[in-house]
């Protein structure tokens, strides 16, 4: 499968597979000693780093710095004067050299990395060498990858390439991009495309089609770089119905001919807040998500093949919920395409640094754009949370610095995308926010609502929806740190939507290693009974509050020493997941009754 579904070229050529691999820790070898190297001395599998089983190598310990190199021909077939060059990730700072000629380099783990490759490519035997550096340094956004000894809540790192590896012709002139925007009054959608090589004139051709019948056509001039397309038809994307419209975007030349051709894919939904409520398509939605970290045991970062990718989506569907936080971490666009087409609201977020420092601003805020630009076309995507639980930021609650910086980063996304929520910080300590939302690890329904009818009464003064001290059932499960406040100092809550955007956390005995602070907090229930129990209680209590926009369970899977998923590392289920799914879905029965009395509710 295409790795960018959402900007496919017809003609395009895998580089995954056997690479040749090296590490140097010393890190200072000249790069001319490398590239005339005869033997690298080991081998890789792209695209998994070399922390995974599945990449043949499977070591935990640091290399700060590596080295690929890759032969391949380019098909003869091809037509089109010009080959590109795509890495869809490379965690972290990389260089690029094809022949002996470098490429160039890039920075940032999680986003893609593109060249125009024709001027130092051949038809056959081309030499591609990639040198990573990734530094166990706490200014990169790393998320949760640990970088040296193992900490609670941290898993296995990722270094090096981790996503697809591919070459595609094209012309001379090509498009290098194009975000598509939808509006559902219109209906109709907005192409914003983007090309290379370009002269006058040139112009971007964009069709829109369902099965294969043409319901939308506009012409796009480069030199305006936008224009609206008015559709002649209307279905509009949901969790319950997730249409899409294929897409044919194809640039001409002011002449007429043709120079480029690439395939896409568009949603048309509409996702705002207003006032207290989160609306999708103009109808109140409930967010029934789970929280997924996206590790996998012998994959760590990368999804072993295309069909466990697209089977974690479909689990989280099959288990009753409606939306996913894909937590710490920014996934490959293919799991995206899944999210799309099988129909699950997803929360973006990105990976936090872990020390305060301009260099790690400077690092977080320039990646989060490119994610927020590579993203915005996917209509799975009803939130950006740049940031989670304040990690990194050096104590945000009272530091004006870190309040500022946080604000940039959510006036960059608005800025870059209007058209979604923005939750700035997950989790508490809210600075701007369009969604408040909090994480609550209470062990009983009845200990958040007593917090929230606290927080009903007096928001303002309260300022928290987590006034649980810590204690249950005569033990303490978290310490006096474990309250934080909703907003941070000067600021307050306005009237937004809310969500418990994390919740539960708890644990099934004999199913996992648990880490002991982890089981202190989140509780071990004994049998598959009591969990369930549990869990239905704590649903109750959400749904006793009508408030409420939308709850996160954590976790759809275990991940290393946080077993505390309804799946397995593996993707087996932990608990009857038709009991789980029942709980669920009985959830929207009675969120559906409560619409005709005005409460939030979802589009059926």
């Amino acid at each position: 499968e295409h790795p960018r579904p959402q900007f496919r070229r017809r003609d395009w050529l895998c580089l995954h597979g056997a690479w040749e691999f090296g590490f140097d820790d010393s890190g200072v070898a000249p790069a001319v000693d490398w590239l005339s190297r005869a033997d690298f001395g080991s081998s890789i599998i792209v695209p998994f780093a070399y922390q995974s089983r599945l990449s043949g190598i499977g070591s935990r310990a640091v290399h700060p710095v590596m080295w690929y190199r890759r032969r391949f021909d380019i098909p003869s077939y091809w037509r089109g004067p010009r080959t590109l060059l795509h890495f869809g990730a490379v965690d972290y700072k990389a260089d690029f050299w094809l022949n002996g000629v470098y490429l160039g380099a890039h920075e940032g783990g999680y986003t893609p990395i593109d060249f125009d490759i024709t001027r130092a490519a051949h038809p056959t035997d081309n030499v591609l060498v990639v040198r990573v550096e990734d530094r166990p340094s706490a200014e990169q956004p790393r998320g949760k990858q640990d970088r040296e000894a193992h900490r609670p809540y941290c898993f296995t790192a990722t270094s090096g390439i981790w996503q697809s590896v591919w070459i595609e012709p094209a012309g001379d002139s090509y498009l290098t991009e194009c975000r598509i925007t939808p509006n559902v009054d219109g209906p109709s959608f907005r192409f914003s495309p983007r090309a290379a090589g370009i002269g006058s004139g040139v112009i971007c051709e964009a069709r829109a089609a369902i099965e294969g019948q043409i319901v939308g056509v506009v012409a796009i001039p480069l030199e305006i770089g936008f224009a609206e397309m008015q559709l002649f038809d209307r279905l509009l994307w949901s969790p319950d119905s997730p249409r899409a419209y294929e897409i044919l975007l194809r640039l001409f030349s002011r002449s007429g001919e043709p120079l480029d051709e690439v395939y896409s894919y568009a949603g048309l939904r509409d996702i705002r807040v207003d006032g207290s409520r989160v609306l999708l398509n103009g109808e109140p939605i409930y967010q029934r998500q789970v929280l997924d970290q996206g590790y996998w045991p012998d994959g760590i970062y990368t999804a072993p093949s295309e069909e466990a990718l697209k089977a974690d989506v479909e689990w989280i569907k099959r288990l009753g919920f409606n939306g996913v936080r894909k937590h710490q971490k920014v996934e490959d666009p293919r799991w995206l395409y899944w999210c799309d087409r099988v129909g699950l609201m997803v929360w973006e977020e990105f990976p936090a640094f872990w020390t305060d420092t301009p260099v790690s601003r400077d690092r977080f805020r320039r990646e989060w754009q490119e994610v927020v630009r590579r993203d915005s076309s996917h209509p799975c995507i009803v939130a950006w949370a740049p940031f989670n639980e304040s990690f990194g930021l050096s104590e945000l609650n009272t530091n004006p610095s870190a309040q500022s910086f946080v604000s940039t980063v959510v006036a960059d996304t608005r800025r870059l995308d209007p058209s979604r929520p923005v939750v700035d910080n997950s989790g508490w300590e809210h600075v701007d926010t369009d969604i408040a939302d909090t994480h609550n690890y209470e062990p009983a329904g009845r200990l958040f609502r007593a917090a929230w009818r606290k927080f009903e009464a007096d928001p303002g003064r309260v300022n928290s929806l987590r006034t649980w001290n810590g204690t249950h059932q005569g033990r303490e499960w978290y310490g006096p740190h474990y309250t934080r406040p909703l907003f941070v100092q000067g600021k307050s809550y306005a009237g937004q939507p809310i969500a418990v955007s994390e919740w539960g956390g708890f644990f099934l005995a004999g199913r996992g290693e648990v880490s002991p602070i982890i089981a202190q907090r989140r509780g071990v229930e004994p049998d598959e009974e009591a969990f369930v129990r549990r869990y239905a209680d704590m649903i109750r209590a959400f749904d006793a509050t009508p408030e409420l926009v939308g709850d996160c369970w954590t976790q759809l899977t275990d991940v290393e020493d946080e077993p505390n998923g309804l799946l397995t590392a593996d993707r087996q289920p932990k608990v009857d997941p038709d009991r789980i799914a029942k709980i669920n879905r009985a959830r929207w029965r009675r969120r559906r009754k409560r619409a005709a009395a005005g409460g939030t509710s979802e589009p059926s």
